[in-house]
């Protein structure tokens, strides 16, 4: 399940945002889904979606858009990675890949 750039761009400064990804990220768990974050683009908006118990998310704190040329490149240096470590989710009920 994902959660819309939208609402992630508010977390921290618009409490109804926040309300809405911490509902969809609890949604998402009791169904048993996986639940990604669209469009994070700052250790602050990352930092809320963890505490919240977020289990994966994409932005361009990861990495910026690509050609489609350069993604063999990418992989084999493994200039995608993050530049921050996201935390283990050994030990919950619902699946994290």
């Amino acid at each position: 399940m994902k959660v819309d750039r939208s609402f992630v761009d508010g977390l921290g400064n618009d409490p109804e945002d926040s309300a809405i990804v911490a509902a969809v990220i609890n949604l998402g768990h009791t169904l048993g889904l996986t639940v990604v974050a669209e469009g994070v683009e700052t250790e602050d908006q990352l930092a809320e979606l963890v505490a919240l118990g977020c289990d994966q998310a994409q932005g361009f704190l990861f990495a910026r858009p690509r050609p489609a040329a350069d993604l063999t490149e990418v992989l084999e240096t493994r200039e995608w990675r993050p530049r921050c470590t996201w935390p283990s989710t050994a030990g919950r009920e619902h699946p994290a890949t």
